[in-house]
């Protein structure tokens, strides 16, 4: 079958659209995005520090233990990880080490992101995607922690739900107190609940308006690189989707399109393969 890969910009956001068997279609993705993913691995510091984490205990155990739970739970998702990295030309391991960051137990930079739900008359979805500076129906929280989880749904209790990056209902999944979790979920606890319905503007001015105690906007600061490199509020209401890059003024596109992988109008082409090989 082939592989095709597209990318587009959707306003100031590279949206690249993937399609294929998922081996071949993971592999043509880490060729496509070699340059970027060996960035990443040979030079960001914090990797050099997860490196470190993980080279004794209590971060060996746990790496090992992620992997194999991984790679037996999910094999066509290792599979396709490891396609990732042979695309790329890295190893398997840092790819791995990158993406179980979160279940290591170190989180240095103090990275996470930011959700908010709402569901009234109209129903959202708004997410705050935070990283490195280097880089409809029931709307449902949902945690899992060791074979537990805990739900809570917005609406019956509420209007307003928010999550961070820590447990709310779960024991066992606290913050890490060098992390900025707690300082984010504090500001969007607080947030009052609007008489009317709110708009896609009131979301995004909350997760993309300000750092804390304002927003909760991740800015970079001498003591971690973690910004907010992407805001996106779904109305499930009207089926649009509000993308924000870089404070740069939103793009607006229905859900089915995001979900197609088409923008409604011809999209800018940057790179295209249609065989899996070298774009």
């Amino acid at each position: 079958m082939t592989v095709t890969l597209e990318e587009q910009r959707l306003g100031a956001l590279r949206w690249i659209v993937l399609s294929g068997p998922g081996a071949e279609a993971f592999r043509a993705l880490g060729r496509h995005m070699r340059a970027e993913i060996r960035a990443v691995v040979g030079e960001w510091d914090y990797l050099a520090e997860l490196r470190q984490h993980v080279a004794g205990p209590p971060g060996r155990e746990r790496l090992a233990a992620v992997a194999r739970a991984s790679g037996e739970g999910f094999p066509e998702v290792w599979a396709e990880l490891a396609a990732l990295a042979d695309g790329a030309g890295v190893p398997l391991g840092d790819l791995a080490l990158l993406n179980f960051r979160g279940d290591l137990g170190a989180v240095g930079e103090g990275g996470g992101c930011s959700d908010l739900a709402w569901r009234r008359r109209e129903s959202f979805i708004a997410h705050n995607e935070d990283d490195a500076e280097f880089f409809d129906g029931r709307i449902v929280t949902v945690e899992a922690l060791a074979g537990q989880h805990a739900s809570r749904e917005a609406g019956p209790g509420g209007p307003l739900a928010w999550h961070t990056n820590h447990g709310r209902y779960l024991a066992g999944a606290e913050a890490d107190p060098r992390g900025t979790s707690l300082a984010r979920g504090e500001v969007l606890q607080a947030l009052e609940v609007p008489a009317g319905e709110p708009d896609a503007a009131w979301f995004a001015h909350i997760l993309a308006g300000a750092a804390p105690p304002a927003g909760v906007r991740a800015d970079s600061s001498p003591g971690g690189s973690s910004v907010t490199l992407c805001t996106i509020v779904a109305n499930l209401t009207t089926g649009e989707a509000f993308l924000l890059g870089g404070g740069t003024e939103a793009v607006t596109i229905p859900l089915t399109d995001l979900a197609r992988g088409g923008a409604g109008a011809p999209p800018v082409i940057l790179a295209q393969t249609a065989d899996g090989g070298p774009a």
